[in-house]
């Protein structure tokens, strides 16, 4: 092998090995988020929870790539290259149809988010309200839209009013529409059905959109970068495959 083709060996296994610990990483991600945002997993429903699901998938796909890419190149195994292709070439495609649906599909975000806020306030089962409360916390917001959504869940009225009564709260101080506590700024228990609450203004919908959308164009930006990448990889792992084919030729 001459020294052209012995620089694309190293350079691909070198480019196999950072995409063998680009997929360590993705699993890393994936699991962190899952485990950060599962109270909004809990609300919005597996639509959502597929996100991370997703890029754990992905990682675990592009460990094993780089794994054969790594592998096929230092063993100059021919079989194992055109493997390493093969998928690439297979996720390539994926990268590109998801970069495209998520293209398409932003502007539906506030649609979906509203649609199961709503529907979780309504219900306002055992298992949302602490997803709830994490939320309105974390994202310092109050309601689907705005604070006033909680008057639209009778589950949630009853349960307030019904801790009102419990605290001794009468008609004087009780607010007009009760929200959880944790709308409140400064958090305390029954905060929420004061009239001299002080409550976060924002609803959370429109704040978790935001982020959405900010952090969408980016992980675009970067989507767009690794494909690039995958198909320098690929251009790599063809004319060592053609070098290797040569070699068994020759023998």
């Amino acid at each position: 092998m001459d020294c052209g083709m012995k620089f694309i060996k190293y350079l691909l296994f070198a480019f196999n090995l950072i995409f063998f610990i680009f997929g360590i990483a993705m699993i890393a991600v994936g699991a962190a988020v899952e485990i950060k945002y599962r109270s909004l997993v809990t609300l919005t429903g597996s639509a959502i929870s597929a996100a991370p699901v997703l890029v754990i998938c992905i990682g675990v796909f592009i460990f094993l790539i780089g794994f054969f890419g790594c592998c096929g190149a230092y063993k100059e195994n021919y079989c194992m290259v055109t493997t390493f292709a093969a998928l690439m070439g297979f996720i390539l495609i994926l990268e590109i149809a998801a970069t495209i649906s998520a293209y398409v599909l932003r502007a539906k975000v506030e649609v979906y988010l509203k649609k199961s806020f709503k529907k979780s306030i309504a219900e306002y089962k055992s298992e949302t309200k602490k997803a709830f409360n994490f939320i309105q916390v974390q994202f310092k917001c109050c309601g689907s839209v705005s604070y006033a959504d909680w008057n639209n869940s009778a589950i949630f009225i009853a349960e307030a009013k019904a801790e009102a009564a419990k605290l001794k709260y009468n008609s004087t101080v009780t607010a007009a529409i009760l929200v959880p506590d944790s709308c409140c700024i400064k958090e305390t228990v029954g905060c929420g059905l004061l009239k001299t609450r002080k409550i976060h203004p924002s609803g959370c919908v429109p704040k978790i959109e935001t982020l959405f959308k900010k952090n969408i164009i980016a992980v675009g930006g970067i989507g767009v970068a690794i494909i690039i990448i995958q198909i320098i990889g690929i251009v790599f792992a063809c004319m060592l495959m053609r070098t290797i084919k040569a070699q068994y030729e020759v023998v």
